[in-house]
């Protein structure tokens, strides 16, 4: 899977990129928090990755990297080699039977308790609405196809193999293991005794007694949390939500059917957070062996990650979790964990120092987003909330609150999953004018730019709707056609966030909404 990045090395331009790479020991850059003294701090930073971190005292002039680019602090820190990265399948775990099923109990495709993993959440099949519940490849494929061992149906056990303990059926085929993802399903079985009084066994998204509410996008410097089967709760904090592994990790010792060795990138990478000291604790671990597959999941309780991993290195005594993107979970599956979809489809701005964009700097006249002044989740969520509110008072407010969530959801995983349409997105500023948008919802007064960076706003529609038509449903290219030449002739009415709304409210966009019946 070619999956787009996930941070804002995204704005560095290719000049930037290729002169990174002539440094001989840089192995990988990304926006991660920076580290100070061996300890991580809430600051971000355009990280570079390095073979071996040496003294500047040690390095020829050539080699000493800048200490700032394009307007962001550099913090060099060492890679994370794949011989210190272990998957977290093991002994010791909590066997106890759990019914309801629920997340984070022990699950095993044996006997073996030094084979078992963790339960992630559950989530329903697209194809046929099935619900499965869902934990890593190496969890739920682990000696598959050895005599004795899951010979034929690999059957999912809860806690270990029994006669009344099977949950689930792994399908031959499914799950995906490298790249972006580590993760595999199986299909819950059904209990009863005749046809007609069969049920699905029961099961609940819950962590402890507390549900999980759908899913989010990892934040930098977020507080999260899991529930392994191994080591119970931890919370943490992210630190990357785009790191690659320098080199192929080996999983040689779970015959997984899948091969020996895998390279992974686009990770979220997750260190414990010390509650009682406020502070990180890199010589904690968050995860250890058996806790693969436990959801990671944010103090809204919304699921932002499936935690397959961990990385040690004895030398620096310092532990790192690896999880993956929950969305590219689902996709990597096929399947749809419930709930709400909290997925925001733009790179989010730095809390501290003052960056719109890293390929170019943005003319201050135009917009300067400093953190200070950008809204918070909360403000937007508000501002939203309220803007519902209002539309869904009226009629023509309620064609457009049905036109925005007809294609809204295709968009987004565009955006996110198709790197043509993200790379479109940022090279045409998209992130900038939103955030530019964001900042008129907190400073109502603030006009939106009409050009940022030299790209006007009808500038970046045309490219997307281009991109959009070319990588997107047949519906979603009918409905473009329909309503981006209108969305065009009424572009440069709205200056703030609330036209649009007042525009709808008014009946100023009435046309618009004429051929609302077009094939979805």
């Amino acid at each position: 899977m070619d999956m787009p990045p996930r941070s804002l090395e995204d704005y560095l331009d290719a000049a930037t990129s290729t002169w990174l790479q002539s440094f001989p020991n840089v192995t990988d850059k990304g926006i991660g928090l920076r580290m100070k003294n061996g300890s991580f701090t809430s600051e971000w930073a355009l990280v570079i990755y390095v073979k071996q971190k040496l003294p500047e005292s040690q390095l020829t002039k050539e080699a000493v990297l800048p200490k700032e680019i394009a307007g962001l602090p550099v913090d060099v820190q060492e890679e994370l080699n794949a011989a210190y990265f272990t998957s977290s399948a093991g002994d010791g775990l909590d066997l106890t039977k759990v019914r309801p099923l629920s997340c984070g109990i022990t699950i095993s495709t044996s006997s073996a308790s030094d084979h078992a993993g963790t339960l992630g959440c559950f989530a329903t099949r697209n194809s046929d609405k099935k619900p499965v519940l869902v934990s890593n490849y190496h969890v739920l494929f682990r000696n598959k196809g050895l005599p004795g061992i899951n010979e034929g149906d690999n059957k999912v056990y809860q806690p270990l193999e029994g006669s009344d303990n099977q949950v689930a059926t792994v399908p031959n085929g499914t799950g995906s293991i490298g790249g972006a993802v580590d993760c595999a399903f199986g299909v819950l079985v059904e209990e009863g005794s005749c046809f007609c009084c069969k049920h699905v066994i029961p099961h609940a998204n819950k962590v402890g007694n507390s549900p999980l509410v759908g899913i989010a996008n990892a934040q930098m410097g977020q507080k999260v949390f899991k529930l392994g089967a191994k080591t119970g709760p931890t919370v943490g904090k992210v630190v990357n939500i785009n790191k690659s592994i320098n080199g192929a990790v080996d999983y040689s010792e779970y015959s997984l059917p899948a091969g020996d060795s895998f390279s992974f990138s686009n990770l979220i990478m997750v260190v414990y957070w010390d509650e009682a000291a406020n502070d990180f604790d890199p010589t904690k671990s968050f995860a250890e062996a058996g806790d693969s597959g436990s959801v990671i999941y944010n103090e809204a309780h919304e699921i932002v990650g499936l935690h397959f991993g961990s990385h040690y290195n004895p030398t620096t005594n310092r532990h790192f979790s690896m999880a993956s993107h929950i969305d590219l979970v689902e996709t990597a599956l096929g399947v749809t964990v419930p709930g709400t979809r909290n997925l925001v489809a733009v790179v989010p701005t730095p809390p501290t120092g003052e960056l719109a964009s890293l390929d170019d700097p943005l003319p201050s006249d135009d917009i300067a987003l400093a953190g200070a002044d950008m809204p918070d989740q909360m403000v937007l969520e508000r501002w939203w909330r309220q803007a519902f509110a209002r539309l869904s008072a009226t009629v023509e407010g309620q064609r457009f609150l049905a036109l925005a969530e007809r294609h809204s959801y295709e968009i987004m995983h565009l955006v996110n999953h198709r790197r043509e349409v993200t790379v479109t997105w940022h090279r045409q500023h998209g992130p900038s004018f939103i955030a530019a948008m964001g900042r008129s919802v907190k400073v109502p007064t603030y006009q939106i730019p009409t050009e940022i960076a030299g790209v006007s706003r009808q500038q970046l529609l045309m490219r997307m709707a281009a991109v959009l038509t070319e990588q997107g449903s047949p519906q979603l290219k009918a409905f473009i056609a329909h309503y981006s030449p209108l969305l065009l002739q009424h572009l440069d009415h709205f200056n703030r966030a609330d036209d649009l709304v007042e525009a709808i409210q008014n009946h100023q966009w009435l046309e618009v909404f004429d051929d609302l019946e077009i094939e979805t």
